[in-house]
């Protein structure tokens, strides 16, 4: 029992790729013939050894091989089939019961149940690059994108390779996730994301679609400025600071970072780092690392130096905060209705939808930094409060407390009146 690769000695001046055969033989009446799936151009193929050429690379050289859908294939993945295809014809032989017929159709299924196990292992693929990238980058962010990335491909029924995402690739994928209730922002970032890991193939030498990665889609988000961006206002913090919560040590302290936040326009990972110790004159210097190990230098309101002072800040999770502080804000009394994004579970996907619900249900971890930037937009300078809050560009300073650059204008109409 033996099986053998081959191409037909016709095809040996064929300008273009042609398939590679498998002959399967037990016996002289046994005989099976059938395409492996796999092509290769005849100048790679040894006619006389029946294998690929030494010199036979296993990058296509040229974008329109790829075009052609050449398989990307090696003399060692032409041995593993035959070794796939004899081994499975043992087992066959053996099991005659649930084997009764070993023919062409048979050895079709073998063929293809070897190229599903190689395309989940093949790098060209490009939910495969896109696993490595994260393993590489340690970019655990990506991992939703992963997951719905695969849930496309089995949907379509179809593995994508690197070269096939492309700006026509993106226009079905957009139209898919909008089908899921996801909002063109996040449609948007989700595709820059994806870009990214596009480019980083090409820097590693894989080839990627020849259209222009500028021409990709950008949809337009008409609602995003008409959505109210949640925040808690001085009174309400006002309100926050004076509620007596001391009887519920988890609760004081979630009203310590909060506040300190909502103050300081720091992000929750970086209020923890808000030591009694270390504030002078009213200030204290910490390190950003989120933004290179930036050194930030923020005020420090008395209001919290007296909550430090009483409560110091215990670590808590991201995760144990949101679930909890909506509890505090509607012990305060602040639940009143308000409509905005919010995530919902919508079968297997956790989307942004827009929903009118108490206002201490939108409150999270990044409240206090949102509401310290739109609390002090019309007290101070876009410039000052951007270098406390961390934001490097104006369009993300006002995108982050939903106001417009025809905002900013109205908001300095006064300066220019003078």
């Amino acid at each position: 029992m033996s099986s053998k690769c081959s191409v037909s000695k016709k095809y040996e001046k064929h300008k273009k790729p042609v398939s590679i055969y498998v002959r399967v033989s037990d016996t002289k009446e046994f005989q099976l013939f059938s395409k492996t799936g796999f092509k290769v151009h005849p100048r790679y193929w040894d006619f006389n050894k029946g294998i690929l050429k030494k010199n036979f690379k296993s990058v296509p050289r040229t974008k329109k091989e790829v075009e052609d859908k050449i398989k990307v294939l090696s003399n060692t993945t032409l041995s593993e089939l035959t070794v796939h295809i004899d081994h499975r014809l043992e087992i066959a032989k053996f099991n005659r019961d649930k084997y009764k017929v070993i023919d062409s159709n048979w050895l079709k299924g073998v063929i293809q149940d070897f190229r599903s196990e190689i395309k989940s292992k093949d790098g060209n693929m490009f939910v495969n690059f896109f696993d490595d990238y994260i393993k590489r980058k340690r970019a655990t962010t990506f991992n939703p994108i992963l997951r719905r990335l695969k849930e496309y491909q089995d949907l379509k029924k179809k593995q994508y390779t690197i070269v096939d995402i492309n700006s026509d690739w993106t226009i079905g994928y957009s139209e898919w996730m909008t089908a899921n209730k996801y909002t063109p922002g996040y449609i948007n970032q989700e595709l820059s994301h994806i870009k990214r890991v596009v480019k980083n193939a090409k820097k590693k030498d894989f080839i990627i679609s020849e259209l222009d990665l500028s021409d990709w889609i950008k949809l337009k988000d008409k609602e995003k400025n008409a959505l109210n961006v949640v925040y808690l206002d001085f009174d309400e913090l006002q309100r926050i600071y004076d509620y007596d919560i001391s009887s519920n040590p988890m609760l004081n302290n979630m009203k310590t970072i909060l506040y300190t936040s909502s103050f300081t326009g720091l992000r929750f990972s970086d209020v923890h780092k808000v030591i009694l110790e270390d504030i002078k004159d009213n200030k204290i210097t910490i390190t950003i690392k989120k933004k290179g190990n930036e050194k930030l230098t923020v005020p420090i309101n008395p209001r919290v130096l007296e909550l430090l002072k009483k409560n110091p800040i215990k670590k808590i999770s991201n995760t144990h905060f949101n679930d909890h502080i909506g509890t505090l804000i509607k012990m305060v009394g602040i639940n009143n209705k308000v409509t905005s994004t919010k995530r919902i579970i919508n079968g297997k996907h956790r989307v942004r939808t827009i929903v009118t619900e108490p206002k201490y249900k939108f409150i999270s971890s990044h409240s206090g930094r949102r509401s310290f930037c739109t609390n002090y937009y019309e007290k101070l300078s876009a410039s000052a409060l951007m270098k406390i809050s961390g934001h490097k560009t104006s369009s993300s300073f006002l995108r982050y407390i939903g106001k417009t650059s025809e905002d900013a204008v109205d908001t300095n109409m006064d300066i220019f009146m003078k």
